[in-house]
């Protein structure tokens, strides 16, 4: 199954983003033309679908824009597999979207990554796992 794809980081809150790292967290809302400020990934995988690649080079190009400003990605999983590998995989899930910006000429110094494995579910049904699967911009 295909993942939906979105993204990170508003233009308008890009206005109002902080130019140092420890503001970067104030950071908040949606870079990509769909609003929505999340990257979603299939079950256990950490592989950039087509239409996030399409939606991340839209973001970078906004970014390249404004290379003074730190961006703050937060990666997450569902709650399939262990807690331990799932920290694992949510940190390998934000540094590839991290990766993907700084080639497609982010500043990487400028990128913060934190991850958060199952903590932060936005959804605790087994129906709605997939929405768990992803990286959040702020």
């Amino acid at each position: 199954m295909k993942s939906k794809v979105f993204l990170l980081i508003s233009l308008f809150a890009l206005a109002g983003c902080s130019l140092t790292p420890e503001k970067a967290p104030g950071c908040s809302g949606s870079l990509l033309r769909s609003c929505d400020p999340v990257v979603y990934f299939d079950r256990q995988s950490v592989r950039l679908t087509w239409d996030s690649v399409a939606d991340l080079d839209w973001a970078a190009a906004k970014l390249r824009r404004w290379p003074s400003k730190y961006i703050k990605l937060v990666g997450h999983t569902d709650f399939g597999g262990r807690p331990d590998k799932n920290l694992i995989l949510s940190k390998a899930r934000a540094l590839v979207v991290k990766k993907y910006l700084a080639q497609a000429g982010v500043n990487p110094d400028h990128i913060i990554v934190e991850f958060k494995g199952e903590m932060e579910p936005v959804c605790h049904k087994a129906s709605c796992q997939n929405l768990n699967r992803r990286v959040e911009g702020k």
